[in-house]
């Protein structure tokens, strides 16, 4: 058994756990830290159980590498795969005494956050994290490009075919559209010397392409809880 993590100091520290969103997964993610964790293995094994006794979605491959990097960014997968991933290494984290006193998260990351400030139980949480994807998946292809411009200037390369989908510091965006309008205006930008670079997504999140799936969305969503622990949730 591993030791809790203690604060040796005057005051305890003040600990924010921040979910990502789509974007970060990739194929065996987690594997390395569930090969040498058993206890964080269970809890990433029975996430992936829970999920699939809910929603009938598998990802027990996808977290072993026994499947490709085309599956890992297929957005029915990755969604819901990335909750169970998330959701087990807080809990892990909160075996080893490091609480947090608010969560945050980025798009998806935000289902994590709910979760764990017990807005939603983990079952919710999986499952709606699977119908969103499954309901990303089901619209035309899109494209993301992180800028390193900040929101007004991001702006100013905005149209009718590509949205401003995050406002993610002083000096950085991400614009979303259609693949050939992304690969365009990422051509542009380069020629203007500005740096860009597409994000591992094959939907334009956030942006009016994902608008014909919001009603479909909401009638989804899980009732709200009154929250537990103290824990603040912070959404955006």
């Amino acid at each position: 058994a591993h030791a809790p993590v203690r604060d040796r100091g005057r005051h305890p520290p003040a600990v924010v756990f921040q979910f990502p969103g789509q974007g970060s997964q990739f194929a065996a993610m987690a594997a390395g830290l569930a090969g040498s964790q058993p206890r964080f293995a269970s809890l990433l094994g029975d996430g992936a159980d829970r999920l699939q006794a809910c929603t009938g979605v598998d990802i027990h491959g996808l977290l072993q590498g026994r499947v490709d990097d085309a599956r890992a960014m297929d957005t029915a997968w990755s969604q819901p795969a990335l909750v169970a991933v998330q959701l087990a290494l807080a809990r892990f984290l909160r075996l080893h005494a490091i609480e947090p006193q608010a969560v945050l998260g980025h798009s998806l990351g935000e289902v994590s956050a709910a979760c764990l400030a017990g807005r939603w139980s983990e079952d919710d949480a999986l499952t709606f994290a699977a119908h969103r994807g499954r309901l990303m998946a089901e619209l035309p292809e899109g494209a993301m490009l992180a800028v390193a411009l900040g929101e007004r200037a991001s702006q100013a390369w905005c149209n009718d075919d590509i949205s401003l989908a995050a406002v993610n510091a002083d000096t950085g965006c991400v614009l979303s559209g259609s693949p050939a309008a992304v690969q365009n205006l990422q051509r542009l930008l380069r020629e203007a010397g500005i740096r860009c670079r597409r994000l591992r997504v094959g939907r334009a999140f956030h942006s009016a392409m994902m608008d014909p799936i919001l009603p479909a969305l909401a009638a989804v969503v899980p009732e709200s809880g009154c929250g537990a622990g103290g824990i603040a949730f912070h959404s955006a």
